[in-house]
């Protein structure tokens, strides 16, 4: 069992929401569909750091952590969904001051 991997449940989970994302994208509009997906992986984050909390270091949560933070970037991207909320103060800042 390799620290550094995701595990299979998390893995099929994402791959379950992903397939429910591109389903859901048939029926209604990217942006649904990928706002339904993000809110469903931020769950799955927020899971994740509890049990990391609860079960230490020592386990494949850290692994699991950043597999779900590496799809939630990636839907967010489909989306132009720049999420926090410093970088949209950020970006408005570099913009008023062209």
């Amino acid at each position: 069992m390799d620290p550094r991997i995701a595990t299979d449940e998390v893995i099929g989970l994402i791959a379950g929401i992903e397939m429910h994302r591109r389903a859901m994208r048939q029926e209604a509009d990217l942006a649904a569909a990928c706002n339904e997906a993000l809110r469903k992986l931020r769950e799955l984050l927020g899971r994740e750091r509890q049990a990391l909390l609860s079960d230490g270091r020592g386990t494949r949560h850290p692994a699991n952590i950043g597999t779900v933070m590496f799809e939630i970037a990636r839907v967010q991207k489909l989306t132009c969904d720049p999420s926090p909320p410093t970088f949209r103060k950020t970006r408005l800042r570099s913009v008023s001051s062209k």
